[in-house]
């Protein structure tokens, strides 16, 4: 190395090249360990949090006005933290005939609109995974959507691809969006995903998305196992197949501990917001 060159990381070289207008994509980050969640915006022991799943942005069946909705009760219910298990966007070309299901059309425009129109309220940040129709554009063509929209929006964190761990207060989340379609008994993915959980570093709640249906385990091997439903209307695809999605939302109430307990909270509270009458072409 010469007398005047510098070590430059290739953090910092992906940097200075994006300042200098070039465009550079990666893979689809993997989970960066454990997101530690600033308690600082919380008052007192008791804790709300939001948690929501596909949503789906770009579909014709999205249900944009009944997240919108979600969010607003949120706000008015003090929440700070709403965590999203993946499939912000709708993707395109996830299975045929796909594409004649979306009004937004490219990773361009869906990267646009969800900037736009994913609901932004003060006081409220939203933690998300990407999910298996997020990532279609990075196989095809090296986009990380939910990475480039959360670099634009300053209330949006992305925690990674698949899966990531969220504490909050002491209390350990673990996001995750599930593969494959819906068992018919909807507890079984749950259940089988917990006993595949390393015993030493099992969270305190497991939220699932992927499978557009909820339910809840409240205590499986001392995991609070919860399927976190969707914001999307019956497309064809889920017609086809006899399945129609539970379209709705989550509150999480629970008290973190003044004192080192094995579980690391004080019970949960849990709060299922449903919307039962799908809207017609909400975009």
């Amino acid at each position: 190395m010469g007398e005047n060159e510098q070590e430059v990381s290739a953090e910092q070289a992906l940097r200075v090249l994006n300042e200098q207008g070039y465009v550079l994509w990666k893979a689809p980050m993997a989970s960066r360990g454990v997101e530690m969640v600033d308690m600082s915006r919380f008052k007192g022991k008791k804790v709300r949090v939001g948690i929501v799943s596909d949503t789906h942005l770009g579909s014709q069946h999205q249900q944009l006005t009944y997240l919108r909705a979600m969010y607003r009760y949120f706000s008015r219910r003090k929440v700070n933290v709403v965590l999203h298990a993946g499939d912000l966007v709708d993707g395109e070309g996830i299975y045929y005939g796909h594409r004649y299901e979306l009004f937004v059309i490219g990773a361009d425009a869906q990267i646009e609109y969800a900037v736009n129109n994913y609901p932004h309220y003060k006081g409220i940040t939203t933690y998300l995974i990407s999910g298996n129709h997020d990532a279609v554009f990075q196989k095809r063509a090296g986009i990380d959507v939910v990475a480039t929209i959360c670099r634009q929006r300053e209330d949006m964190v992305y925690l990674g691809y698949g899966g990531a761990d969220v504490d909050i207060g002491g209390v350990r989340f673990y996001l995750m969006h599930a593969d494959g379609g819906v068992p018919y008994a909807r507890s079984y993915r749950t259940q089988k995903i917990i006993e595949q959980l390393p015993g030493g570093s099992k969270p305190h709640v497991l939220i699932i998305g992927h499978l557009h249906v909820t339910d809840i385990l409240p205590n499986y091997r001392n995991v609070l196992g919860i399927l976190a439903g969707c914001f999307q209307s019956q497309t064809p695809y889920l017609r086809r197949k006899g399945l129609a999605p539970d379209v709705g939302g989550y509150l999480l109430e629970f008290e973190t501990s003044d004192v080192d307990t094995p579980s690391g909270s004080v019970g949960f509270k849990i709060e299922w917001r449903p919307f039962m009458v799908p809207k017609d072409k909400d975009y």
